[in-house]
């Protein structure tokens, strides 16, 4: 129950009288503690999820943030009529006019913002910001306030990157595996039979592996791969594809090249093995590579025939003595 009291005085009545009112007020204590339950839950939820509310006024230009909203960006409670400016500052240059077009497009169609940017936050800190708002109109159906959401999303975002890493990539090469590979070899051989351009495939492998490692051991072999690997990468183009498919073999795609300089360019790398030399777990490794080369024929209808006839020239490098380049 509440109940409330005041004096009451009666006109030619000497007597002070207190006028008393009582009122049920359960259904509304009820209310309260409902709300005030969720409350904290959507408090816990936010916490959580690394949430902050923010809410801009429209017709005054002010903007307002929680508490979390501040905690985000990592700066201190600022005037709403200021905080515009400050957060356009914090939010990354080359994100900043994807996201102001986004948000008037939003304001204009009335619609949902959902968008993504990157912040620097005051210590130098980069971090990735998930935007959710909706607009709110009032009776002449004119916008006057967006309100949202920021979500920090770059522990997410890693997570999702090292994800992809993880399921494209040789985990001890740091080469692409075999599926990244030959799907991207696929969307290439697909572009060149589009537009009638160049390819070249070099198919290799590192001469008596199994030899390396039953005389130094599977770690120094481990080595030798990842050295293998270096020289590959360093020897090609950023533009050429390279990946590990099989244990100690490798294929290289060279793009918009023709057969020639596809020739010179597994025979520098071939040289280059030739010359290395692997220190590793107290010995010195060297080794040599077989390398079948062929390009992109006219007659060719899937990646299949192109990969056949590598892998038949690298075989026929081995079968002529090795630490060779076969071209077919």
């Amino acid at each position: 129950m509440s109940i409330s009291h005041q004096p009451v005085r009666v006109q030619g009545d000497p007597e002070t009288y207190v006028s008393f009112e009582a009122r049920d007020i359960t259904d509304l204590k009820r209310s309260e503690e409902t709300l005030k339950a969720f409350a904290e839950r959507l408090d816990l939820a936010t916490n959580a999820a690394n949430i902050g509310i923010w809410e801009w006024d429209l017709l005054t230009d002010a903007l307002h943030w929680d508490q979390k909203m501040f905690n985000l960006y990592r700066i201190a409670p600022t005037d709403p009529d200021e905080l515009y400016d400050l957060w356009r500052l914090q939010v990354h240059p080359d994100d900043l006019p994807a996201v102001e077009r986004e948000v008037a497009r939003t304001i204009e169609g009335q619609g949902l913002l959902n968008t993504e940017f990157r912040i620097i936050r005051p210590d130098g800190a980069t971090r990735i910001i998930r935007a959710h708002a909706q607009v709110q109109v009032d009776d002449n159906n004119v916008p006057h306030r967006l309100i949202g959401l920021n979500q920090d999303i770059t522990e997410q975002r890693n997570m999702e990157d090292e994800l992809r890493t993880l399921a494209s990539t040789d985990p001890l090469t740091g080469a692409s595996n075999r599926r990244q590979f030959m799907s991207r070899l696929s969307e290439e051989f697909e572009r060149c039979k589009r537009y009638n351009t160049s390819l070249v495939l070099l198919s290799l492998d590192i001469d008596h592996f199994k030899r390396i490692n039953d005389t130094y051991g599977h770690p120094s072999g481990d080595d030798v791969l990842k050295e293998l690997v270096i020289l590959c990468q360093s020897t090609l183009r950023t533009t050429d594809l390279f990946g590990r498919v099989g244990g100690e073999e490798f294929q290289a795609a060279l793009i918009l090249t023709h057969i020639a300089a596809g020739n010179n360019t597994a025979e520098r790398l071939r040289r280059r093995v030739e010359q290395t030399r692997v220190s590793t777990h107290g010995e010195v490794i060297s080794f040599t590579i077989s390398i079948g080369i062929t390009a992109l024929r006219p007659e060719d209808n899937s990646i299949e025939d192109i990969l056949k006839r590598a892998d038949d020239a690298l075989y026929e490098a081995k079968r002529s003595g090795r630490n060779r380049v076969v071209q077919l």
